[in-house]
C-alpha cells in the first residue's frame, strides 16, 4: 500500500518513465517526494475545513444532540445508583433478593392489570347491553307510536349489530350460534325478533288495507294516507309512502309486492289482454284514494284485442301503479317490473302479438306497425324503471316483433300441417278423381286427398317463391313434413281395408304413384323462383322412392291377398280384374294379373300331374272342364294383352280353331309360360300312349316344360299297368340321353324355364315396378 503510494507521487513527477521497485531512491526524489507530500496534505485539509463548512449546522446539530444525550445517560445512572441504595438500605434484614421482589411486584402488577381489563370489558359489555335494551325500547315505543321508518332504521341497525341473519328463525335465535357469546345477547335477539314481527305485522296490516283489489275484483284501490286502529288516535295516520319506505329498511317490501303483482296480473291485466271492450278508468276524485277500474259495457264478451288498444290499457293501468304505489321511485317500479314482467310479456305475446301474426305473406309488410308500437310501448316501461333500459332481454315483445318472419313461417307451417293432418284423417279414400301423369302417358284415379294435398303443396311452394328466405325455408320444410303425413298416417288408418282385396289399397297405391310424380317435378317447377340461398337445399327428389316403395309394398300385398284367397277359395280372379282393371295403370295391372295368372296356372298344373289312376272316362271329363275353365276366362286373359290384339279377336270363343284364336293362345302363353303347359296337358289327357311316347322323344314336352318324372306320372295315372305301357315308361326315363344336339340344347332351355315357374310359384313378392 505504502509503495503505491510512493510511485504513484515519484509517477506524476517522472513522467512517462516506469519507476523500478527494485532501484534505490536518490535524493532527489526523496526531496520531491516530501513536497509533493506536504501539497497534498494541505489540499486535503482544505477539502475538510470546505466541507465542514459548508454542514456546519449538520455537525452541530448532531454535537449538541450526543452532549445532551450524554447528561442524561448521566443523569440517569445517578438516579439509578441513588434508588437502589435505598432499596439496599430497606431490604437488608430480608432474607429475600432484591432481585426476587422485583419479580414479584411486577406479577403482581400484571395480574392488577388484567383485573382492571376483565373490570373495564365487564363495563363495556353492559354498557353495550344497556344501549341495545335502549334502543330495543325507543323501537318498541317507535312502533306503538308510529314512527314506523325510525323504527325499522333501529331494528335494522340492531339486527346487524347483534348478527341476526336475514333469514332468522325463532329456534336459531333461542340457540346461541357462540357458545363464548353472553346469555343476554340471545335474550336481546329474543326481544329483538318479538319487536320485530310487530313491526312486520304491523307493516303488513297497512300495505293490505293501503292496495287492496275489491271483492269484485274489478277495482285497485289505494289509500295514499292511513289511520289504523293499531295506531294511537293522536298520532293522525301515516302515509303509504312511508310505510312503503319502512318494509324496505326492513326487508319485506319484496314479499308485499310479490302479492301485488300477482293480484295485478290475476284481476287486471289478464282480463285486459283476453276481453278488448274492457276500459280502464283511474278515479281521483276522492282526496288521497286513488282507485282504477275496469268498466265492462253491458257484460260485452269480446275475444282477443289489437296491440294498439291493448299497449294504451295496459300503460294506463302501470302508469298508475307507477304514480300512486311506487311514487315515481324507479328503485320501486323496478321491483315491481322484476316480478310482472315475465309474466305479463308472455300473455301479450301468447294472447296479442301471436294472433297479430299475418296470415299471408303479402301482409308480413304491414306488421311493422306493430313493431313500431310495441317499440314505443317499452319505451314507456323503461322510462318508469319497469324493465331495464340496458339489458336487451328484457325487450321480450319488440324482439319477439322484429321476427316476424319466424313466427309469420311457424304459424304458416303449423297450419299447413294441421290441414293436411284433417284433411287424411277425415278422407274416406272413396272420391276419385282423374289425374295426367307428369312423366307417363296415362290418367290415373286417384283420391280426392292426394288431389288436395298437391293443391296445398303446390300453394305453399308458390308463396316460398315471393317470401324471404326464412319463411321460404319454413314452407320447404312444411311441404316435406305434409307429404311425410301422407305416408306415416294413410297405412295406420286403412291397415284394416289394406288386408283385404279392395278398391281403397288400390286408390293408395294410385296416389302414391300420383304424388312420387308430382314430387320429382316439384323441383324443376319452382327452383328457379326461390330465393337464391335455398336453390341448393330445394331437394325433393328423395321422396319419391319412399312413395313408390310404399306404392309397391299396396300392390304386392294386394297380389298376395289374391293368392292367398285362391288358396283357401275365397277369392275369385274375375273379382279382382273388376277391381283392378279400371284403376290401375295398365302397365303395371297387366304385370300384376300376368304374375297370378302364371301361379295360378302352375298350381292348376301341378295339382293335375298329382293326380293317380285316372279312367278313361274321368280323364275326358277332365279335360273338358280345363277346356271350359280356360274359355271362361276369356276376358281375364284378354285383360293382359295389347289393346290390337283384344280388338282383333274381339267377341271370338277360344275353341274356335281359327288363326286369329291361335294368334291370341301363342299371345297368352308367351305371356304366361304355366299356361302353355297346361294347355299341353289337356292335349295329353286325350292322346294315346304312343303318341305321348313320341312327343317326349321328339322334345316337344321338353319344350314344353315337363319334365321325365312328370311325363312317367301322368302315363301311370291315365294308361292301365302293361307291357307297352311298361315298354313306353322306359322308353321315356332314357329318351334324355339319346337325344340330338338341338333337342338337347332345347331341353336346358325348357329346364331353366321350368325352375324359373318354380321360382313365380313361391315367390309372392312381385316387383313390377321400373322407374
Amino acid at each position: 500500500m505504502e509503495w503505491r503510494l510512493v510511485k504513484e507521487l515519484l509517477t506524476e513527477n517522472a513522467g512517462s518513465e516506469e519507476v523500478d521497485e527494485s532501484r534505490a531512491v536518490s535524493a532527489p526524489y526523496l526531496h520531491h517526494l516530501k513536497d509533493r507530500l506536504h501539497m497534498r496534505s494541505l489540499q486535503i485539509k482544505d477539502r475538510v475545513h470546505n466541507y465542514i463548512k459548508s454542514h456546519y449546522h449538520d455537525f452541530f446539530n448532531i454535537i449538541s444532540v450526543a452532549f445532551h444525550a450524554s447528561n442524561e445517560v448521566q443523569t440517569i445512572s445517578q438516579k439509578l445508583h441513588q434508588i437502589f441504595d435505598k432499596l439496599s438500605d430497606g431490604y437488608k434484614d430480608l432474607e429475600i433478593p432484591i432481585d426476587s421482589q422485583l419479580c414479584r411486584l411486577a406479577a403482581e402488577r400484571a395480574s392488577v392489570k388484567k383485573d382492571l381489563c376483565e373490570k373495564e370489558e365487564a363495563r363495556r359489555l353492559v354498557l353495550t347491553i344497556s344501549d341495545y335494551v335502549k334502543r330495543l325500547e325507543n323501537a318498541r315505543i317507535n312502533v306503538e307510536q308510529g314512527h314506523l321508518i325510525q323504527a325499522a332504521r333501529a331494528l335494522q341497525e340492531l339486527r346487524i349489530a347483534l348478527r341476526v341473519s336475514q333469514t332468522w328463525t325463532q329456534d336459531e335465535l333461542r340457540v346461541s350460534s357462540d357458545l363464548l357469546q353472553p346469555q343476554a345477547f340471545t335474550l336481546l335477539k329474543i326481544e329483538w325478533a318479538s319487536c320485530f314481527s310487530k313491526l312486520q305485522e304491523l307493516l303488513e296490516d297497512l300495505f293490505n288495507i293501503a292496495i287492496r283489489v275489491d271483492n269484485d275484483h274489478t277495482k285497485l284501490c289505494v289509500d295514499l294516507h292511513l289511520e289504523c286502529e293499531k295506531l294511537p288516535a293522536s298520532f293522525g295516520g301515516i302515509d303509504l309512502a312511508s310505510v312503503l319506505m319502512a318494509m324496505e329498511i326492513v326487508g319485506i317490501l319484496d314479499a308485499g309486492f310479490a302479492r301485488l303483482a300477482d293480484s295485478l296480473i290475476k284481476y287486471i291485466i289478464i282480463p285486459i289482454i283476453h276481453n278488448s271492450s274492457i276500459n280502464i278508468i283511474s278515479d281521483e276524485s276522492v282526496k288521497n284514494k286513488p282507485v282504477l277500474s275496469q268498466d265492462l259495457p253491458s257484460g260485452i264478451q269480446t275475444e282477443g284485442v289489437s296491440p294498439e288498444a291493448l299497449y294504451s290499457k295496459l300503460l294506463h293501468v302501470l302508469k298508475f301503479v307507477y304514480q300512486y304505489i311506487c311514487f315515481e321511485k324507479g328503485i320501486w317500479m323496478k321491483l315491481i317490473g322484476r316480478l310482472i314482467w315475465p309474466k305479463l310479456s308472455e300473455a301479450i305475446i301468447t294472447n296479442c302479438l301471436a294472433k297479430a301474426v299475418p296470415d299471408e305473406v303479402s301482409e308480413v309488410t304491414e306488421f311493422q306497425m306493430v313493431v313500431k308500437l310495441t317499440r314505443d310501448f317499452e319505451h314507456e316501461l323503461k322510462d318508469m324503471a319497469l324493465i331495464s333500459s340496458s339489458d336487451d332481454k328484457d325487450d321480450r315483445l319488440s324482439n319477439f316483433a322484429l321476427n316476424i318472419e319466424i313466427h309469420f313461417a311457424s304459424k304458416k307451417k303449423n297450419y299447413i300441417l294441421a290441414t293436411v293432418r284433417k284433411l287424411i284423417v277425415q278422407s274416406n279414400f272413396k272420391v276419385l278423381l282423374a289425374v295426367e301423369l307428369l312423366f307417363w302417358p296415362s290418367t290415373l284415379a286417384v283420391s280426392l286427398a292426394a288431389k288436395q294435398l298437391m293443391e296445398i303443396v303446390h300453394e305453399a311452394l308458390k308463396d316460398a317463391c315471393s317470401s324471404p328466405r326464412q319463411i321460404a325455408l319454413e314452407f320447404y320444410h312444411a311441404v316435406r313434413d305434409a307429404l311425410l303425413l301422407y305416408r306415416a298416417i294413410v297405412p295406420v288408418k286403412l291397415a284394416k281395408e289394406l288386408n283385404t282385396l279392395s278398391q281403397v289399397a288400390i286408390i293408395v297405391h294410385n296416389d302414391c304413384l300420383y304424388l312420387a310424380q308430382e314430387i320429382l317435378g316439384l323441383a324443376f317447377e319452382y327452383r328457379e323462383s326461390l330465393p337464391n340461398e335455398l336453390k341448393e337445399n330445394f331437394v325433393f327428389v328423395d321422396l319419391a322412392p319412399l312413395f313408390h316403395q310404399l306404392a309397391e309394398q299396396m300392390l304386392n300385398h294386394q297380389v298376395a291377398v289374391v293368392l292367398s284367397g285362391l288358396k283357401e277359395a275365397v277369392v275369385s280372379l274375375e273379382n279382382a280384374r273388376l277391381l283392378w282393371q279400371p284403376l290401375l295403370q295398365k302397365t303395371i295391372y297387366k304385370k300384376a294379373m300376368q304374375c297370378i295368372l302364371q301361379h295360378f296356372f302352375a298350381c292348376v298344373g301341378s295339382e293335375i300331374l298329382m293326380l293317380d289312376d285316372m279312367s278313361v272316362e274321368e280323364t275326358l271329363q277332365l279335360r273338358k272342364l280345363v277346356q271350359t275353365a280356360l274359355g271362361n276366362m276369356s276376358s281375364l286373359l284378354k285383360s293382359v294383352i295389347d289393346d290390337e290384339m283384344r280388338l282383333r279377336v274381339s267377341g271370338e270363343r277360344f275353341e274356335k280353331d281359327d288363326n286369329d284364336s291361335q294368334i291370341l293362345w301363342d299371345q297368352f302363353e308367351k305371356l304366361i309360360p304355366s299356361l302353355h303347359k297346361l294347355r299341353r296337358i289337356t292335349d295329353l289327357l286325350d292322346m294315346s300312349l304312343k303318341s305321348i311316347t313320341l312327343s317326349w322323344e321328339s322334345g316337344e314336352l321338353i319344350v314344353s316344360g315337363f319334365n321325365s318324372l312328370e311325363v312317367q306320372k301322368l302315363v301311370r295315372a291315365i294308361f292301365s299297368d302293361t307291357t307297352l305301357r311298361r315298354e313306353c315308361l322306359k322308353r321315356i326315363e332314357n329318351t334324355e340321353f339319346i337325344l340330338s344336339e338341338n333337342n338337347s340344347k332345347q331341353a336346358a332351355v325348357s329346364r331353366g324355364s321350368r325352375q324359373e315357374g318354380a321360382k313365380q310359384q313361391n315367390d309372392i313378392k312381385f316387383i313390377i315396378y321400373y322407374y
